[in-house]
């Protein structure tokens, strides 16, 4: 795991507002703000450090299905599902990579998607994350653990149907992290969109250069 890069500015930034403080009014509130401050931003680092799980930058493959999409794939309760990630081009046998360090959750062949992978980022972070690899055949295995950029599978074989689908959600791992699509209210024992997923599209990557 590559820690952020701003991380010993941040502690100095402490420090010295600390020292400042000291002998002041409301040092003590001025400390507790300023932890704040610092927790609030090094969550947003967790947050932003992920890495491209394709080679390059995933933001410039060309998308198949948008976050939030109607998934043409599957209804309940009357509803279509929502489209939980992002679908991008891709193509057979390409390789896919471990946006962050993670333990493996899942990693399981399926007879119709191809199969998935799912990363807990949340064991040993304060951030709880996971991410879902899906349509690829899994090259790890479950109860492992894997590091950024290491890869985790191999894009599958799925016809005209041939795509990438790649999921976030800031919560802790159980099932509903493993899904593709969910229900536009509670139904079938998933809770309804978007569950603590959030838009791919909307975060930043580091490059991969694999």
């Amino acid at each position: 795991y590559t820690r952020p890069a701003h991380r010993h500015s941040v502690g100095r930034l402490f420090f010295l507002e600390v020292a400042m403080s000291y002998k002041k009014p409301g040092f003590f509130n001025s400390a507790i703000i300023v932890f704040v401050l610092i927790f609030a931003c090094a969550m947003q680092a967790n947050a932003q450090s992920l890495m491209s799980p394709t080679r390059g930058n995933i933001k410039n493959r060309v998308v198949a299905l948008n976050f939030g999409a109607n998934w043409p794939d599957g209804s309940c309760g009357g509803l279509m599902k929502l489209h939980n990630g992002t679908d991008v081009q891709a193509a057979v046998g390409e390789t896919i990579y471990a946006a962050h360090d993670g333990y493996v959750r899942v990693a399981q062949l399926d007879s119709y998607w191809g199969g998935w992978v799912t990363l807990d980022y949340g064991p040993t972070h304060t951030t709880n994350m996971t991410t879902v690899y899906w349509h690829i055949i899994p090259s790890v295995s479950s109860n492992t653990w894997v590091l950024k950029g290491q890869p985790v599978g191999h894009v599958a074989d799925l016809g005209t149907r041939t795509h990438f689908h790649f999921g976030i959600r800031y919560a802790p791992y159980d099932n509903t992290s493993n899904a593709g699509a969910l229900p536009q209210t509670n139904c079938g024992g998933y809770p309804a969109f978007p569950a603590s997923f959030t838009n791919p599209w909307l975060l930043t990557y580091e490059h991969n250069p694999n």
